[in-house]
């Protein structure tokens, strides 16, 4: 897989009076038939790195074993 694009974030909001952070990686990458977008997000999670892990060891093997993506 040759590109992939993306932006990584933390979010904050408040839930049950108790301010948390939620990670997020969001982007695409070029499929066999087309570009697919995807988003990651971790509530309550310790930041935004660990949601552009989740992408990189999960989510991306997940699209190329079921031939999304090269």
């Amino acid at each position: 897989l040759k590109n992939v694009y993306g932006k990584t974030g933390t979010a904050q909001r408040s839930f049950q009076g108790e301010n948390v952070q939620d990670g997020w990686y969001i982007g695409y990458c070029e499929g066999v038939n087309g570009p697919i977008a995807f988003a990651v997000r971790l509530e309550r999670g310790p930041g935004s790195g660990n949601a552009w892990r989740l992408f990189r060891d999960a989510v991306l093997p997940a699209l190329k074993e079921t031939g999304y993506v090269k």
